[in-house]
């Protein structure tokens, strides 16, 4: 999805910084394939450490000055029965998904309050909300960002900073390639709409989300799931 999203926002005029950790060639692969408004700006870091997310958060700043939009998009999946999740792989999806999108927050919203002005938008999913067998680190850690948005975006709502989170349905790109064709048929005839979500799409809901027309939208949970759930 973060590769889908680079796609959508490249010729678009925002002036883009970009994370990796691990893959470098394949993000400078994409990069070939763009045109871009304005050049991006890229940045490696490890988030599984809090000196690493606090130096990229300090070189995002530097670089481009400020940042107004944090989309916290990284996250890793796992796949184990409840009684049979080994402690080490439930810390590191906790670890990826929920505590780095705070310390990705912590450590950029102080710019966000002095410059009046900010926009953060948690990438979660419809897992979180309609349990599936499996996925139990997973399901903690993207219901976990709902509690977080509900309480910094009322720290921060007389602030002119906006924090929403986005639960995803299955999409046409991301995870959804790591089932094989008859999972994914399975999947599809969940999705009331009958199709998977659009990775253009959803550039347009954050896109608006980061827009000032979004400044009464704050401390939301956006379905983005083609119906499979209303709550």
């Amino acid at each position: 999805m973060g590769s889908a999203m680079l796609r959508y926002f490249a010729d678009k005029d925002y002036k883009l910084i970009l994370h990796y950790h691990e893959s470098r060639e394949r993000l400078e692969a994409i990069l070939e394939e763009c045109d871009f408004r304005n050049p991006p700006i890229t940045l490696q870091a490890d988030l599984f450490s809090e000196q690493a997310i606090i130096h990229l958060c300090g070189e995002a700043q530097r670089q481009a000055g400020h940042v107004d939009v944090l989309v916290n998009n990284a996250g890793r999946s796992s796949a184990a029965l409840s009684w049979k999740e080994d402690l080490n792989e439930w810390n590191d999806v906790i670890q990826l998904n929920l505590t780095a999108p705070f310390l990705m927050m912590k450590h950029l919203i102080p710019g966000m309050r002095h410059r009046g002005f900010g926009r953060i938008i948690n990438i979660s999913s419809v897992v979180a909300q309609v349990g599936v067998p499996g996925t139990a680190a997973y399901a903690a850690s993207k219901s976990g960002l709902f509690g977080l948005t509900a309480s910094v975006s009322k720290e921060l709502a007389n602030k002119g900073v906006t924090v929403n989170t986005i639960a995803l349905g299955y999409m046409n790109d991301g995870m959804i390639h790591l089932l094989d064709e008859r999972m994914q048929q399975n999947v599809l005839a969940q999705i009331p709409v009958g199709k998977l979500g659009r990775a253009d799409h959803l550039g347009g809901l954050i896109a608006y989300l980061a827009s000032d027309q979004a400044d009464y939208l704050t401390g939301q949970t956006i379905n983005f799931n083609g119906g499979m759930y209303a709550g």
